[in-house]
């Protein structure tokens, strides 16, 4: 799992990997993401403001088993 915090513009509606996520008023946000896989993972990001436009963001993290 991954801890991930940030901010949007306020009034957006968040999605990570498909999953809708809470925005607080003032455009904070915070989730945890299940990784799926060991090795490298994408973890796309979906922000779409009040008139309908929408920002992908994709990051990559890698997880490693010991």
């Amino acid at each position: 799992m991954v801890i991930v915090n940030g901010r949007t513009e306020p009034g957006s509606t968040l999605w990570i990997d498909n999953e809708k996520i809470d925005v607080d008023d003032d455009g904070t946000f915070y989730a945890v993401v299940r990784l799926r896989k060991e090795g490298l993972n994408e973890i796309r990001f979906v922000a779409q403001d009040t008139a309908g436009n929408e920002t992908e963001l994709v990051r990559s993290t890698y997880v490693e088993m010991y």
